[in-house]
């Protein structure tokens, strides 16, 4: 759950800064490149992102997309992928006052007030 929490505080502040626009970004590892990133941020709340790393053939996949409300609060998140060889399947929501999430290691839900 930490993990999750981590990234959706991550998502909102990248959320916060970002207009409508898509975004590539090349990750270097001793001056080649090991990775990239794209994110698509939509006018609506909406972002989709896909990261890769490649270290020696080896690392980690993540497409995720995810929704924010007027506040910039995240109502949905969907990632999945691999950490290096770990599958990762998350999904998070947020509807009338209810969080729901599911991970590799836990599922749940709870009544907001």
């Amino acid at each position: 759950m930490r993990s999750t929490v981590a990234l959706l505080l991550f998502l909102t502040i990248s959320n916060a800064f970002a207009a409508p626009a898509k975004r590539e970004q090349v990750m270097l590892l001793q001056s080649k490149p090991a990775g990239q990133q794209t994110v698509e941020t939509a006018s609506g709340g909406s972002t989709r992102a896909e990261f890769q790393y490649s270290d020696r053939g080896r690392g980690d996949y993540l497409k995720a997309q995810w929704t924010l409300d007027a506040a910039g609060i995240p109502i949905e998140y969907s990632g999945g992928g691999h950490n290096y060889k770990v599958p990762i399947d998350e999904h998070f929501s947020l509807r009338d006052g209810k969080a729901r999430w599911k991970n590799d290691s836990e599922q749940g839900e709870k009544v907001l007030t």
